[in-house]
Protein backbone atom coordinates (compact mmCIF):
# COMPACT_ATOMS: atom_id res chain seq x y z
CA UNK A 1 0.00 0.00 0.00
CA UNK A 2 1.22 3.55 -0.78
CA UNK A 3 3.90 1.79 -2.88
CA UNK A 4 4.92 -0.20 0.20
CA UNK A 5 4.16 -3.92 0.44
CA UNK A 6 1.97 -5.25 3.27
CA UNK A 7 2.36 -8.76 4.60
CA UNK A 8 -0.65 -10.58 6.13
CA UNK A 9 -0.76 -13.85 8.07
CA UNK A 10 -3.01 -15.76 10.49
CA UNK A 11 -1.83 -16.53 14.02
CA UNK A 12 -3.70 -17.42 17.25
CA UNK A 13 -7.19 -16.22 16.24
CA UNK A 14 -5.80 -13.05 14.67
CA UNK A 15 -4.99 -11.80 11.22
CA UNK A 16 -1.75 -9.83 11.61
CA UNK A 17 0.01 -7.57 9.15
CA UNK A 18 3.09 -5.43 8.86
CA UNK A 19 4.30 -2.65 6.59
CA UNK A 20 7.72 -2.40 8.20
CA UNK A 21 9.88 -5.23 6.97
CA UNK A 22 12.93 -3.87 8.75
CA UNK A 23 11.52 -3.83 12.29
CA UNK A 24 8.84 -6.40 11.39
CA UNK A 25 6.43 -5.10 14.06
CA UNK A 26 3.08 -6.87 13.55
CA UNK A 27 -0.27 -5.08 13.93
CA UNK A 28 -3.72 -6.65 14.34
CA UNK A 29 -6.11 -6.31 11.44
CA UNK A 30 -8.85 -8.66 12.73
CA UNK A 31 -9.34 -10.81 15.81
CA UNK A 32 -12.01 -13.53 15.97
CA UNK A 33 -12.63 -16.84 17.71
CA UNK A 34 -14.03 -18.27 14.49
CA UNK A 35 -11.88 -21.05 13.08
CA UNK A 36 -12.87 -19.84 9.59
CA UNK A 37 -10.78 -16.71 10.13
CA UNK A 38 -7.73 -18.78 9.12
CA UNK A 39 -9.32 -19.01 5.66
CA UNK A 40 -9.68 -15.24 5.21
CA UNK A 41 -9.74 -13.44 1.86
CA UNK A 42 -8.25 -10.08 0.92
CA UNK A 43 -9.82 -7.66 -1.55
CA UNK A 44 -7.89 -4.68 -2.92
CA UNK A 45 -9.05 -1.68 -4.90
CA UNK A 46 -8.00 1.75 -6.08
CA UNK A 47 -6.70 4.52 -3.82
CA UNK A 48 -5.08 1.98 -1.52
CA UNK A 49 -8.46 0.65 -0.35
CA UNK A 50 -8.42 -2.79 1.24
CA UNK A 51 -10.89 -5.18 2.88
CA UNK A 52 -10.57 -8.51 4.66
CA UNK A 53 -13.40 -11.10 4.53
CA UNK A 54 -13.94 -14.32 6.51
CA UNK A 55 -16.65 -16.71 7.67
CA UNK A 56 -18.11 -16.82 11.17
CA UNK A 57 -20.74 -19.15 12.59
CA UNK A 58 -21.64 -22.71 13.58
CA UNK A 59 -22.00 -26.02 11.73
CA UNK A 60 -25.44 -25.08 10.36
CA UNK A 61 -24.80 -21.42 9.66
CA UNK A 62 -21.81 -19.40 8.56
CA UNK A 63 -22.12 -15.72 7.77
CA UNK A 64 -19.54 -13.52 6.07
CA UNK A 65 -17.89 -10.73 8.05
CA UNK A 66 -15.72 -7.98 6.65
CA UNK A 67 -13.21 -5.51 8.06
CA UNK A 68 -12.46 -2.37 6.05
CA UNK A 69 -9.05 -0.71 5.98
CA UNK A 70 -9.04 3.08 5.79
CA UNK A 71 -5.66 4.10 4.34
CA UNK A 72 -6.26 7.78 5.14
CA UNK A 73 -6.06 7.08 8.88
CA UNK A 74 -4.29 3.70 8.75
CA UNK A 75 -7.27 2.24 10.62
CA UNK A 76 -9.26 -1.00 10.46
CA UNK A 77 -12.98 -1.07 11.12
CA UNK A 78 -14.60 -3.39 13.64
CA UNK A 79 -16.15 -6.54 12.03
CA UNK A 80 -19.16 -5.77 9.83
CA UNK A 81 -21.75 -8.39 8.81
CA UNK A 82 -21.91 -8.77 5.03
CA UNK A 83 -24.53 -11.56 5.14
CA UNK A 84 -27.32 -12.54 7.51
CA UNK A 85 -29.21 -15.33 5.75
CA UNK A 86 -28.83 -18.32 8.09
CA UNK A 87 -27.07 -20.37 5.43
CA UNK A 88 -23.49 -21.57 5.02
CA UNK A 89 -21.63 -18.93 3.00
CA UNK A 90 -18.12 -19.85 1.89
CA UNK A 91 -15.62 -19.85 -1.00
CA UNK A 92 -15.53 -16.05 -0.99
CA UNK A 93 -14.13 -14.05 -3.90
CA UNK A 94 -14.21 -10.26 -3.50
CA UNK A 95 -12.97 -7.06 -5.08
CA UNK A 96 -13.35 -3.32 -4.46
CA UNK A 97 -14.67 -0.73 -6.88
CA UNK A 98 -13.13 2.71 -7.42
CA UNK A 99 -14.89 4.07 -4.31
CA UNK A 100 -13.76 1.21 -2.10
CA UNK A 101 -17.18 -0.46 -2.01
CA UNK A 102 -17.01 -4.23 -1.52
CA UNK A 103 -18.28 -6.60 -4.23
CA UNK A 104 -18.34 -10.23 -3.10
CA UNK A 105 -19.28 -13.50 -4.80
CA UNK A 106 -19.63 -16.67 -2.70
CA UNK A 107 -21.39 -20.03 -2.40
CA UNK A 108 -24.61 -19.96 -0.36
CA UNK A 109 -25.75 -23.37 0.86
CA UNK A 110 -29.10 -23.60 2.64
CA UNK A 111 -29.44 -26.04 5.53
CA UNK A 112 -32.69 -27.98 5.91
CA UNK A 113 -33.93 -30.54 8.43
CA UNK A 114 -34.43 -34.16 7.37
CA UNK A 115 -35.56 -36.81 9.84
CA UNK A 116 -34.75 -34.46 12.66
CA UNK A 117 -31.19 -33.85 11.47
CA UNK A 118 -29.68 -30.94 9.53
CA UNK A 119 -28.91 -31.62 5.88
CA UNK A 120 -27.46 -29.53 3.08
CA UNK A 121 -29.80 -28.23 0.40
CA UNK A 122 -28.84 -26.76 -2.96
CA UNK A 123 -25.88 -24.39 -3.33
CA UNK A 124 -26.25 -21.08 -5.16
CA UNK A 125 -23.63 -18.67 -6.42
CA UNK A 126 -24.55 -15.41 -4.67
CA UNK A 127 -23.49 -11.77 -5.00
CA UNK A 128 -23.46 -9.13 -2.24
CA UNK A 129 -22.34 -5.51 -2.14
CA UNK A 130 -21.34 -3.31 0.81
CA UNK A 131 -21.17 0.43 0.28
CA UNK A 132 -18.57 2.03 2.53
CA UNK A 133 -18.77 5.50 4.05
CA UNK A 134 -18.83 7.52 7.26
CA UNK A 135 -21.74 7.76 9.68
CA UNK A 136 -21.22 9.65 12.94
CA UNK A 137 -23.94 9.08 15.52
CA UNK A 138 -25.17 10.14 18.98
CA UNK A 139 -28.06 8.53 20.92
CA UNK A 140 -30.07 9.88 23.87
CA UNK A 141 -28.98 6.98 26.08
CA UNK A 142 -25.35 7.93 25.40
CA UNK A 143 -25.79 11.30 27.18
CA UNK A 144 -25.11 11.19 30.94
CA UNK A 145 -24.73 13.66 33.80
CA UNK A 146 -22.47 13.72 36.83
CA UNK A 147 -23.95 14.12 39.38
CA UNK A 148 -26.74 11.97 38.03
CA UNK A 149 -29.57 14.36 38.92
CA UNK A 150 -27.86 17.75 39.16
CA UNK A 151 -29.20 20.44 41.46
CA UNK A 152 -30.21 23.79 39.95
CA UNK A 153 -27.35 26.25 40.23
CA UNK A 154 -24.77 23.49 40.68
CA UNK A 155 -21.86 22.30 38.59
CA UNK A 156 -22.40 19.28 36.38
CA UNK A 157 -20.31 17.32 33.89
CA UNK A 158 -22.16 16.37 30.71
CA UNK A 159 -20.71 13.36 28.88
CA UNK A 160 -21.72 12.08 25.44
CA UNK A 161 -20.51 8.98 23.60
CA UNK A 162 -20.08 9.61 19.88
CA UNK A 163 -20.17 6.47 17.73
CA UNK A 164 -18.88 5.80 14.25
CA UNK A 165 -21.49 3.57 12.61
CA UNK A 166 -19.85 3.73 9.21
CA UNK A 167 -17.13 1.62 7.61
CA UNK A 168 -14.41 4.28 7.42
CA UNK A 169 -12.56 6.07 10.20
CA UNK A 170 -12.71 9.79 11.00
CA UNK A 171 -11.01 12.39 13.23
CA UNK A 172 -11.13 16.09 14.18
CA UNK A 173 -14.85 15.83 14.87
CA UNK A 174 -16.50 18.84 16.59
CA UNK A 175 -19.18 18.10 19.22
CA UNK A 176 -21.41 20.92 20.56
CA UNK A 177 -23.53 20.92 23.74
CA UNK A 178 -26.61 23.12 24.24
CA UNK A 179 -29.02 23.82 27.09
CA UNK A 180 -32.20 23.46 25.08
CA UNK A 181 -32.81 23.02 21.37
CA UNK A 182 -30.42 25.33 19.48
CA UNK A 183 -33.06 25.73 16.77
CA UNK A 184 -35.41 27.23 19.38
CA UNK A 185 -33.10 29.49 21.32
CA UNK A 186 -31.07 26.90 23.24
CA UNK A 187 -27.95 28.30 24.91
CA UNK A 188 -24.56 26.85 24.05
CA UNK A 189 -22.82 25.11 26.95
CA UNK A 190 -19.57 24.35 25.16
CA UNK A 191 -17.87 22.56 22.28
CA UNK A 192 -15.17 19.89 22.23
CA UNK A 193 -13.11 18.35 19.43
CA UNK A 194 -12.47 14.62 18.94
CA UNK A 195 -8.90 14.96 17.68
CA UNK A 196 -7.95 11.27 17.80
CA UNK A 197 -8.88 8.77 15.09
CA UNK A 198 -12.37 7.32 15.63
CA UNK A 199 -12.26 3.88 13.99
CA UNK A 200 -15.32 2.51 12.23
CA UNK A 201 -17.46 0.67 14.76
CA UNK A 202 -15.86 2.44 17.75
CA UNK A 203 -17.16 5.09 20.13
CA UNK A 204 -15.45 7.82 22.12
CA UNK A 205 -16.68 9.89 25.08
CA UNK A 206 -16.65 13.71 25.08
CA UNK A 207 -17.35 15.86 28.16
CA UNK A 208 -18.02 19.50 29.03
CA UNK A 209 -18.47 21.19 32.39
CA UNK A 210 -21.70 23.12 32.86
CA UNK A 211 -22.85 25.55 35.55
CA UNK A 212 -26.57 24.78 35.59
CA UNK A 213 -28.82 27.85 35.92
CA UNK A 214 -30.42 28.39 39.32
CA UNK A 215 -34.15 27.93 39.78
CA UNK A 216 -36.49 24.97 39.42
CA UNK A 217 -36.84 24.36 35.69
CA UNK A 218 -36.64 21.53 33.21
CA UNK A 219 -33.38 21.32 31.24
CA UNK A 220 -32.94 19.30 28.05
CA UNK A 221 -29.30 19.06 26.96
CA UNK A 222 -28.81 18.75 23.18
CA UNK A 223 -25.63 17.23 21.72
CA UNK A 224 -24.75 17.94 18.08
CA UNK A 225 -22.04 15.98 16.30
CA UNK A 226 -20.42 17.99 13.48
CA UNK A 227 -22.85 20.90 14.05
CA UNK A 228 -21.69 22.85 10.98
CA UNK A 229 -22.03 19.81 8.66
CA UNK A 230 -18.36 19.95 7.67
CA UNK A 231 -17.85 16.17 7.56
CA UNK A 232 -18.84 13.66 4.91
CA UNK A 233 -21.69 11.83 6.64
CA UNK A 234 -24.25 9.66 4.82
CA UNK A 235 -26.89 9.93 7.60
CA UNK A 236 -27.30 13.24 9.43
CA UNK A 237 -30.57 12.29 11.13
CA UNK A 238 -28.60 10.60 13.93
CA UNK A 239 -26.14 13.47 14.50
CA UNK A 240 -28.32 15.12 17.18
CA UNK A 241 -29.71 13.74 20.43
CA UNK A 242 -31.02 15.19 23.69
CA UNK A 243 -31.62 14.05 27.26
CA UNK A 244 -33.21 15.55 30.36
CA UNK A 245 -30.73 16.86 32.92
CA UNK A 246 -33.25 17.25 35.75
CA UNK A 247 -36.13 15.03 36.75
CA UNK A 248 -38.37 14.08 39.67
CA UNK A 249 -37.48 11.06 41.78
CA UNK A 250 -40.33 9.40 43.64
CA UNK A 251 -39.73 6.99 46.50
CA UNK A 252 -42.20 5.20 48.73
CA UNK A 253 -42.26 3.34 52.05
CA UNK A 254 -45.19 1.52 53.68
CA UNK A 255 -46.30 -0.35 56.82
CA UNK A 256 -49.25 -2.68 57.35
CA UNK A 257 -51.33 -3.08 60.54
CA UNK A 258 -53.95 -5.68 61.33
CA UNK A 259 -57.04 -3.96 62.75
CA UNK A 260 -57.77 -6.22 65.70
CA UNK A 261 -56.10 -9.43 66.78
CA UNK A 262 -58.42 -11.67 64.79
CA UNK A 263 -59.57 -9.16 62.17
CA UNK A 264 -59.30 -9.73 58.44
CA UNK A 265 -58.96 -5.99 57.86
CA UNK A 266 -55.61 -4.25 57.53
CA UNK A 267 -54.45 -0.68 57.35
CA UNK A 268 -51.62 -0.10 54.83
CA UNK A 269 -50.06 3.29 55.58
CA UNK A 270 -47.61 4.71 53.02
CA UNK A 271 -45.30 7.69 52.65
CA UNK A 272 -44.43 9.04 49.18
CA UNK A 273 -41.57 11.51 48.70
CA UNK A 274 -40.05 13.39 45.77
CA UNK A 275 -36.27 13.51 46.08
CA UNK A 276 -35.70 15.05 42.65
CA UNK A 277 -35.47 18.63 41.44
CA UNK A 278 -38.68 18.81 39.41
CA UNK A 279 -42.30 18.33 40.49
CA UNK A 280 -43.74 14.82 40.13
CA UNK A 281 -47.05 15.57 38.44
CA UNK A 282 -50.19 13.40 38.48
CA UNK A 283 -48.73 11.03 41.06
CA UNK A 284 -50.77 7.86 41.58
CA UNK A 285 -50.17 5.30 44.33
CA UNK A 286 -51.30 1.74 43.61
CA UNK A 287 -51.98 -1.10 46.04
CA UNK A 288 -51.42 -4.46 44.34
CA UNK A 289 -50.96 -8.17 45.06
CA UNK A 290 -47.45 -9.72 44.74
CA UNK A 291 -44.57 -8.58 42.54
CA UNK A 292 -45.19 -11.13 39.76
CA UNK A 293 -48.86 -10.64 38.98
CA UNK A 294 -49.39 -7.23 40.57
CA UNK A 295 -53.17 -7.57 40.69
CA UNK A 296 -54.34 -4.01 41.37
CA UNK A 297 -56.51 -3.75 44.49
CA UNK A 298 -56.86 0.02 44.83
CA UNK A 299 -55.42 3.32 43.58
CA UNK A 300 -55.18 6.81 45.02
CA UNK A 301 -54.15 10.08 43.40
CA UNK A 302 -51.72 12.31 45.25
CA UNK A 303 -51.70 15.05 42.64
CA UNK A 304 -48.36 16.83 42.32
CA UNK A 305 -45.38 16.40 44.65
CA UNK A 306 -42.97 19.32 44.64
CA UNK A 307 -39.21 18.72 45.06
CA UNK A 308 -38.57 17.60 48.63
CA UNK A 309 -42.28 17.21 49.39
CA UNK A 310 -43.67 14.25 51.35
CA UNK A 311 -47.27 13.00 51.41
CA UNK A 312 -48.84 10.31 53.59
CA UNK A 313 -52.08 8.40 53.18
CA UNK A 314 -53.42 4.90 53.72
CA UNK A 315 -55.40 2.05 52.20
CA UNK A 316 -57.76 -0.25 54.04
CA UNK A 317 -57.48 -3.84 52.88
CA UNK A 318 -59.71 -6.84 53.52
CA UNK A 319 -57.90 -10.18 53.21
CA UNK A 320 -59.55 -13.56 53.55
CA UNK A 321 -58.09 -17.06 53.80
CA UNK A 322 -57.70 -17.67 50.02
CA UNK A 323 -55.56 -14.54 49.74
CA UNK A 324 -52.77 -15.98 51.86
CA UNK A 325 -50.03 -18.26 50.54
CA UNK A 326 -48.38 -20.26 53.32
CA UNK A 327 -50.00 -17.87 55.78
CA UNK A 328 -48.36 -14.80 54.17
CA UNK A 329 -49.83 -12.22 51.82
CA UNK A 330 -47.44 -10.02 49.80
CA UNK A 331 -48.60 -6.47 49.07
CA UNK A 332 -46.98 -4.07 46.62
CA UNK A 333 -47.32 -0.31 47.07
CA UNK A 334 -46.18 1.54 43.93
CA UNK A 335 -45.94 5.23 43.02
CA UNK A 336 -45.95 6.55 39.45
CA UNK A 337 -45.92 10.08 38.08
CA UNK A 338 -46.08 11.57 34.59
CA UNK A 339 -42.88 11.61 32.56
CA UNK A 340 -39.42 10.22 33.15
CA UNK A 341 -37.82 9.87 36.57
CA UNK A 342 -34.24 9.68 37.76
CA UNK A 343 -34.71 6.07 38.83
CA UNK A 344 -37.63 3.69 39.10
CA UNK A 345 -36.38 0.98 41.46
CA UNK A 346 -37.35 3.06 44.51
CA UNK A 347 -40.93 3.59 43.30
CA UNK A 348 -42.30 0.51 44.99
CA UNK A 349 -42.11 -1.24 48.31
CA UNK A 350 -43.31 -4.58 49.65
CA UNK A 351 -45.22 -5.27 52.84
CA UNK A 352 -46.24 -8.64 54.16
CA UNK A 353 -49.22 -9.51 56.33
CA UNK A 354 -49.94 -12.79 58.06
CA UNK A 355 -53.24 -14.64 58.08
CA UNK A 356 -55.31 -13.99 61.22
CA UNK A 357 -55.61 -16.94 63.54
CA UNK A 358 -59.18 -17.86 64.36
CA UNK A 359 -61.34 -20.83 65.28
CA UNK A 360 -63.77 -21.95 62.57
CA UNK A 361 -67.52 -21.40 62.92
CA UNK A 362 -67.43 -18.90 65.78
CA UNK A 363 -70.66 -16.81 65.55
CA UNK A 364 -70.92 -13.08 66.21
CA UNK A 365 -72.44 -12.35 69.64
CA UNK A 366 -72.37 -8.55 69.61
CA UNK A 367 -71.69 -5.75 67.13
CA UNK A 368 -71.20 -1.98 67.49
CA UNK A 369 -69.26 0.97 66.05
CA UNK A 370 -66.41 2.71 67.82
CA UNK A 371 -67.92 6.09 66.83
CA UNK A 372 -71.56 7.01 67.40
CA UNK A 373 -71.19 10.21 65.39
CA UNK A 374 -68.77 12.05 63.11
CA UNK A 375 -68.46 15.76 62.37
CA UNK A 376 -66.66 16.49 59.08
CA UNK A 377 -66.20 19.26 56.53
CA UNK A 378 -66.89 18.71 52.81
CA UNK A 379 -64.02 16.77 51.25
CA UNK A 380 -62.85 15.18 54.51
CA UNK A 381 -62.75 11.40 55.02
CA UNK A 382 -62.82 9.29 58.15
CA UNK A 383 -62.99 5.55 58.75
CA UNK A 384 -65.76 4.12 60.90
CA UNK A 385 -64.36 1.23 62.93
CA UNK A 386 -66.59 -1.75 63.64
CA UNK A 387 -66.31 -3.72 66.90
CA UNK A 388 -67.15 -7.40 66.54
CA UNK A 389 -67.45 -9.71 69.52
CA UNK A 390 -66.04 -12.17 70.06
CA UNK A 391 -62.81 -11.00 68.41
CA UNK A 392 -62.25 -14.42 66.79
CA UNK A 393 -65.66 -14.55 65.06
CA UNK A 394 -65.41 -16.53 61.83
CA UNK A 395 -67.56 -14.46 59.45
CA UNK A 396 -66.66 -10.79 59.87
CA UNK A 397 -68.26 -9.49 56.67
CA UNK A 398 -69.89 -6.07 57.21
CA UNK A 399 -72.13 -4.14 54.78
CA UNK A 400 -72.22 -0.33 54.86
CA UNK A 401 -74.95 2.06 53.76
CA UNK A 402 -75.55 5.82 53.88
CA UNK A 403 -79.13 7.07 54.16
CA UNK A 404 -78.25 10.16 52.09
CA UNK A 405 -75.29 9.78 49.75
CA UNK A 406 -75.62 13.39 48.62
CA UNK A 407 -74.47 14.46 52.09
CA UNK A 408 -71.96 11.70 52.86
CA UNK A 409 -71.02 8.45 51.15
CA UNK A 410 -69.48 5.32 52.65
CA UNK A 411 -67.42 2.66 50.89
CA UNK A 412 -67.21 -1.08 51.48
CA UNK A 413 -64.54 -0.60 54.15
CA UNK A 414 -66.49 1.93 56.24
CA UNK A 415 -64.62 4.99 54.92
CA UNK A 416 -66.96 7.99 55.09
CA UNK A 417 -66.57 10.84 52.58
CA UNK A 418 -68.22 14.18 53.49
CA UNK A 419 -69.81 15.78 50.42
CA UNK A 420 -72.15 18.66 51.33
CA UNK A 421 -73.68 20.33 54.38
CA UNK A 422 -76.31 18.30 56.22
CA UNK A 423 -76.86 15.26 58.41
CA UNK A 424 -77.22 11.61 57.48
CA UNK A 425 -76.95 8.19 59.08
CA UNK A 426 -74.52 5.44 58.15
CA UNK A 427 -75.67 1.91 58.96
CA UNK A 428 -73.34 -1.09 59.31
CA UNK A 429 -74.79 -4.63 59.12
CA UNK A 430 -73.08 -7.95 59.71
CA UNK A 431 -73.55 -10.83 57.32
CA UNK A 432 -73.46 -13.26 60.25
CA UNK A 433 -76.42 -12.69 62.56
CA UNK A 434 -77.63 -9.52 60.80
CA UNK A 435 -76.48 -7.27 63.62
CA UNK A 436 -76.69 -3.52 62.88
CA UNK A 437 -75.13 -0.36 64.27
CA UNK A 438 -75.42 3.27 63.20
CA UNK A 439 -73.43 6.49 63.31
CA UNK A 440 -74.74 10.01 62.73
CA UNK A 441 -72.71 11.96 60.18
CA UNK A 442 -72.82 15.75 60.34
CA UNK A 443 -71.25 17.69 57.50
CA UNK A 444 -70.42 21.27 58.48
CA UNK A 445 -69.86 24.35 56.37
CA UNK A 446 -66.46 24.21 54.63
CA UNK A 447 -63.76 26.63 55.77
CA UNK A 448 -60.62 27.73 54.00
CA UNK A 449 -57.84 25.18 54.53
CA UNK A 450 -54.72 26.43 56.34
CA UNK A 451 -51.74 27.39 54.20
CA UNK A 452 -48.74 25.08 54.28
CA UNK A 453 -47.09 22.07 52.74
CA UNK A 454 -49.46 19.89 50.77
CA UNK A 455 -47.81 17.01 52.52
CA UNK A 456 -49.56 18.15 55.72
CA UNK A 457 -52.96 17.90 54.04
CA UNK A 458 -55.75 17.70 56.65
CA UNK A 459 -58.43 16.54 54.21
CA UNK A 460 -57.59 12.91 55.06
CA UNK A 461 -58.45 12.05 58.67
CA UNK A 462 -57.63 8.76 60.36
CA UNK A 463 -59.86 8.15 63.38
CA UNK A 464 -57.98 8.90 66.59
CA UNK A 465 -58.24 5.35 67.89
CA UNK A 466 -56.64 4.00 64.71
CA UNK A 467 -54.08 6.80 64.52
CA UNK A 468 -53.02 6.22 68.12
CA UNK A 469 -52.72 2.52 67.42
CA UNK A 470 -50.52 3.23 64.40
CA UNK A 471 -48.06 5.33 66.41
CA UNK A 472 -47.59 2.91 69.28
CA UNK A 473 -44.20 1.32 69.70
CA UNK A 474 -45.92 -2.04 69.52
CA UNK A 475 -47.09 -1.18 65.96
CA UNK A 476 -43.79 0.20 64.76
CA UNK A 477 -41.74 -2.62 66.28
CA UNK A 478 -44.24 -5.47 66.43
CA UNK A 479 -43.69 -8.78 64.66
CA UNK A 480 -46.76 -8.27 62.47
CA UNK A 481 -45.06 -5.37 60.69
CA UNK A 482 -42.53 -5.99 57.98
CA UNK A 483 -41.53 -2.67 56.34
CA UNK A 484 -41.10 -2.70 52.59
CA UNK A 485 -37.71 -3.55 51.17
CA UNK A 486 -37.95 -1.51 47.97
CA UNK A 487 -35.95 -2.14 44.85
CA UNK A 488 -36.37 -4.93 42.39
Amino acid sequence: MNDKPMLFWYQNNKVLYTKDFNQFTPEVAVESSSAALSNYSLAMGENNSLSLLWGKGTGTSQEINVAVYDPTFDSWSKPIALTDNGAINDNITATLDSSGNILAVYNKTDVITQDGHPAFDETDLTFSELTVGRDLSIEAEDITFSPENPAPGGSVTVTAIVNNKGELADKDIPVAFYDGNPLNGGQKIGEEMISSVLAAGDGVSVSVNWQMPAGIASHEVYVLVDPENLKADRNRTNNTAHAGATSPDLSITALAKQLGEYSNKYLVKYTAANGGYLPATNTVVTLARDSDQETVLAEKSLGSLDPGQVKEDFFTLEANAPDFSNGIMEIIVRAKADGQELQMDNNFTEVYITAPERTDNVPIKAFSLAQKSLSLKPGEKEALIEIIQPSDASNRKVYWNSNNENIASVDKDGMVMALRRGTTTVTASTEDGSFTATATITVQTASNPPAGNVGDDKNVVIHRAVRDELTRDSFLKGSEILPGGGGE
